[in-house]
């Protein structure tokens, strides 16, 4: 056995004397797939991605024993036939991956025959099959697959395989090895380096992980470097795809993880070896940048094809259990102790990677955040009192699973979710692409209702003094940008923002933000800047009800119940209830030419929906300026907002505003000069 010393199994007795109830959780993946035995006989499996209901975005209920039926969480409503019945075959391709996992570790603890028995089958049975699947795929920015219709699937869910044939090998005859070693894993391993593609991506790591696995496993040095040393393998995907300061370049934290997650699946087989990760001290580094954006609470921002945010690092025990044990690293156990705040410790990676107990490690302070190094993940994370948090997103585009978002803007406060990105929702569910990805689904500047095309970030003002900190960063479509060395389909039109310029001046003052957005465009355009609320906005006697439709296309079509703001004054007082007494006050200046609408949007899931407000102008140059603070409803931090001088351009205002704070104090603040 590659993966685990005799060392480490005396270890595993002695935990499952003091931990029995580790062999009830391998237990539980085990049982269902011996009790309703099935390998599929064709290659029937489709995407996981389809395995959501169109109504809600959200993942249907999995039962095993019903491979006709699929119902919905939210409504109940069943579900019959394609897509979801070659998702659900897809879905058990993966809990037979891991029945045989769990089963060979069952048997490692155990020495229990009927788990060997189930293992080693499960293994003959798709050795005997997978030569023989069609290739098939038609996934958006996937190659085929076998097993299943994408090369990544089929990698993950071989290599999980590999990892439990590791464990039962030397109880296998000879015949019984190369049977599997040659028509499931080396078959599997060819077709893979025929399919991996030739691009920066966390699918690639995932194909180079699965080979390298089984390079190590079967000591062929053929599949080792390929894995390795390829242009796109992973010494060079480490090396290229990893931004600057450490943050993966795709931009969420959960692909963070994702793409970090195969370096330590292979790390398993290499961790003695001269080509072991842990030997870069740049791979520690990248392990910790998470912590850079924790939220006070724990959790993570859901930037851009992240989940609704409510994950947080739970579910990263794969990653950092293994390299706390590997390190000893502070850090990592400080992650750990977020990953573990809901849940017991108790699961495989704590019990075959981990340390018997972990430190008790404080959170540690939170402290603020800002990149603006070439080719960094261009973020600043600000921290303020009451748990009040922003994020300012100037980051370079990340390929696919970016959002068309460029200085967007994710705030929180008082242990509530403000104005927050929301991430995205199952990719095969219809709003994933028609919504969540699109640029008027964030807190940043829509032209004609398109999406913003790839661009670059750069910080043009960065300042602290005590408890102020200003941050200002423009983005332009002039041409220059260079797409990525990463797929991407377009999704997003270079005529609505050819020549477009946008510059977001962002003053933070611990628990109010001053927040002013500049446009020049050089052809006049409807010129949108959203903000969107989790929490619910009162009607005011100055609202009317806008009864046209907000758009015909694209995500604004998902935008309703509007109301038109007819102001009386140039500067509009919103309050948004988020629950919990808390409250978003948002003061906002409307001035030449600029009109204020209250609408709904989806919230993630989309189940629940938010509130939005848009403020619009029509025409080649816009300012939008507002004042926002998380407070609470008996306790507002701005009494009054106005401006300094009565000075109107065409742009907007040009002095600047005088806010009165409720203890008494006043702050100025003066505008900067409008974009050329």
């Amino acid at each position: 056995m590659k993966q685990f010393s005799r060392a480490q199994l005396a270890q595993f007795s002695e935990r499952l004397a003091r931990q029995p109830g580790m062999l009830d959780v391998l237990g539980a993946r085990i049982r269902p797939v011996r009790e309703h035995y099935r390998i599929p006989e064709t290659a029937r499996a489709s995407w996981a991605g389809f395995y959501a209901c169109p109504k809600h975005s959200i993942a249907l209920e999995f039962d095993i024993t019903r491979p006709d039926v699929y119902r919905c969480p939210v409504d109940g409503e069943l579900l019959m036939g394609e897509p979801y019945k070659g998702a659900w075959w897809r879905l058990l391709n993966d809990h037979n991956s891991n029945a045989c996992h769990a089963a060979a570790l069952r048997w490692m603890l155990t020495g229990d025959a009927s788990d060997l028995e189930l293992a080693g089958r499960i293994l003959r049975d798709y050795a005997a099959r997978y030569p023989g699947y069609e290739v098939h795929g038609g996934i958006p920015y996937n190659h085929p697959g076998k097993a299943n219709a994408q090369t990544l699937c089929d990698a993950f869910w071989v290599r999980t395989l590999a990892v439990a044939y590791d464990i039962i090998r030397d109880a296998l005859d000879a015949a019984a090895r190369a049977f599997i070693e040659d028509n499931l894993l080396r078959c599997a391993a060819d077709f893979l380096m025929e399919q991996r593609i030739n691009q920066l991506h966390n699918h690639e790591c995932i194909v180079s992980s699965a080979i390298g696995v089984i390079g190590a496993l079967l000591e062929d040095s053929r599949y080792l470097e390929f894995a390795l040393d390829t242009p796109y393998g992973l010494k060079n995907q480490l090396k290229l795809a990893v931004l600057t300061d450490g943050f993966w370049f795709e931009g969420t934290p959960s692909y963070h993880f994702y793409a970090m997650e195969q370096f330590i699946q292979f790390e398993r087989f290499a961790v003695n070896a001269p080509y072991s990760f842990f030997r870069d001290p740049r791979f520690i580094d990248v392990l910790k940048f998470p912590l850079r954006l924790v939220h006070p609470d724990g959790l993570l921002p859901p930037l851009n094809d992240s989940g609704d945010g409510s994950r947080g690092f739970a579910g990263t025990e794969n990653l950092y259990e293994f390299a706390y044990a590997r390190t000893g690293d502070p850090d990592f156990a400080r992650i750990l102790g977020f990953a573990y705040q809901k849940k017991e410790r108790l699961n495989n990676h704590s019990f075959f990677d981990g340390v018997d107990e972990l430190p008790t490690i404080a959170p540690g302070e939170l402290t603020n955040y800002h990149d603006e190094s070439p080719g960094g993940s261009g973020l600043t994370v600000l921290h303020g009192s009451n748990d009040r948090y922003l994020l300012f997103k100037h980051s370079p585009y990340g390929g696919e699973h970016d959002h068309y978002d460029r200085l967007n803007i994710h705030l929180l406060g008082l242990g509530r979710s403000a104005a927050p990105d929301i991430g995205t929702c199952p990719y095969g569910a219809p709003l994933h692409y028609a919504y969540y990805k699109n640029t008027a689904a964030h807190n940043t500047v829509c032209l004609d209702g398109e999406n913003q095309p790839p661009a670059d970030c750069r910080v043009t003002r960065f300042e602290r003094k005590d408890c102020i900190t200003v941050i200002e960063a423009e983005t332009c479509w002039d041409g220059s940008y260079r797409m990525l060395d990463s797929f991407t389909m377009p999704q997003w039109s270079l005529e609505a923002y050819q020549g477009a310029r946008f510059r977001r001046h962002i003053v933070w003052h611990d628990d109010f933000v001053i927040d002013c957005f500049d446009v020049c465009v050089p052809k006049p355009h409807r010129i949108d800047l959203a903000l969107h609320v989790r929490g619910e906005r009162a009607r005011s006697p100055e609202d009317t009800f806008y009864a046209e439709s907000w758009a015909e296309y694209g995500a604004g079509q998902y935008l309703h119940d509007v109301w038109k703001t007819n102001a009386a004054d140039s500067i509009v007082k919103t309050r948004w209830n988020l629950g919990d007494g808390v409250i978003l006050e948002g003061f906002t200046a409307l001035s030449n030419g600029i009109e204020c609408f209250h609408m709904l949007s989806p919230d993630n899931p989309s189940v629940s929906e938010r509130s939005c407000m848009i403020q619009r102008k029509v025409g080649t140059s816009a300012r939008f300026v507002s004042v926002l603070s998380v407070c609470g409803a008996s306790e507002p931090i701005v009494a009054s907002v106005g401006m300094a001088d009565e000075n109107l351009t065409d742009v907007g205002i040009s002095g600047g505003l005088i806010i009165e704070r409720s203890d008494g104090r006043i702050v100025r603040w003066a505008c900067p000069p409008p974009l050329a």
